[in-house]
């Protein structure tokens, strides 16, 4: 049997009820059979449900083969830039076996990942779905962990990392907005509150259009995800090269970009025989990460009354 060509768009309220008017629950969707009924259509329900979408700021998306809606797919649990939740369900079991669930699946993946920014989906299914699975599967999504009623699974958009010195406008407002996330996803209870609540988007921009010079952003698909700054302090630490800050979103951590990004400042910095930096005293996971690049600790340490924590001095030796 040929696919039908499908397309997603937006979900009215009055294809909402268009679509009910013609929906059948599938029994395939049940983990108990025994509790299954054959729905019945309702405008007071189906208008409870439409706001219920609403107040839960999900994104509802008609699965349209030519002019027929023949389905849905719900965006939820959306955390802006970070992850979302996929749902799919077909207006009756005519449309089982046809393709529509994979092509509407695809289309979702590719509106999550370049529409909404977003680039981890996920999804679930009962586990007597397999063919549910198996959609999932083909797809891309790959199997995360499974519970005695449900499989869970996962797709990543794959990354597209770019790193360049910082230049526009954007990527300016991209360096300060990770600098200003970055303190207050990495910083509660290392640093004093009353200094991380006065961080605040605005000073992080100030702050980022002062000093545009010498720094690396990183960006994924266009999208400003870290940065590292580098220089030296002159004659207060002659022939010294520094690291003065690298910051990636907690979301991208464990991906490598940290890396990347301390590879490209230290390039920057070849024509000094030993690069310092200077991290929070507890901050053990900024630690261990510098001392795989091969920064070791000099026992120098800085107590700063304005954050009100300890900072360490660590140094690499550069290859002559």
């Amino acid at each position: 049997m040929a696919e039908k060509m499908i397309r997603l768009t937006a979900m009215t309220p009055e294809m909402y009820h268009s679509y009910y008017r013609e929906y059948e629950n599938d029994p395939d969707l049940y983990l108990d059979k025994d509790k299954y009924t054959a729905y019945t259509y309702s405008k007071e329900k189906v208008d409870q449900y439409i706001q219920r979408l609403v107040d839960l700021k999900r994104i509802p998306l008609a699965i349209m083969a030519g002019d027929e809606i023949v389905g849905e797919i719900i965006i939820k649990n959306i955390e802006e830039h970070k992850c979302a939740t996929m749902g799919l369900s077909l207006k009756n079991a005519r449309y089982k076996d046809q393709g529509i669930g994979t092509q509407a699946e695809r289309l979702a993946i590719q509106y999550v990942f370049r529409e909404l920014d977003i680039p981890t989906l996920y999804a679930d299914s009962i586990q007597p779905n397999t063919r549910s699975q198996h959609v999932l599967e083909k797809v891309g999504f790959t199997l995360t962990h499974e519970d005695k009623d449900f499989k869970y699974y996962r797709i990543d958009r794959d990354m597209n990392i770019e790193l360049k010195k910082m230049e526009t406008d954007d990527e300016i407002k991209g360096k300060a907005y990770v600098h200003w996330k970055s303190w207050h996803e990495a910083y509660p209870g290392l640093v004093d509150q009353g200094y991380l609540d006065a961080m605040t988007l605005e000073k992080c921009e100030k702050m980022a259009y002062s000093w545009p010079d010498n720094l690396i952003v990183a960006k994924d698909n266009g999208r400003v995800i870290g940065f590292v700054g580098y220089g030296d302090r002159g004659d207060e630490a002659p022939n010294t090269g520094e690291i003065f800050a690298l910051y990636v979103l907690a979301e991208y951590y464990g991906k490598g970009v940290a890396q990347q990004l301390m590879k490209a400042g230290l390039q920057q910095l070849t024509n000094y025989p030993q690069v310092c930096l200077w991290v929070l005293k507890e901050n053990k996971r900024a630690i261990r990460f510098y001392e795989k690049c091969g920064f070791v600790p000099t026992g120098e340490e800085l107590i700063s009354s304005n954050i009100g924590a300890a900072e360490i001095r660590m140094v690499l030796k550069c290859e002559s």
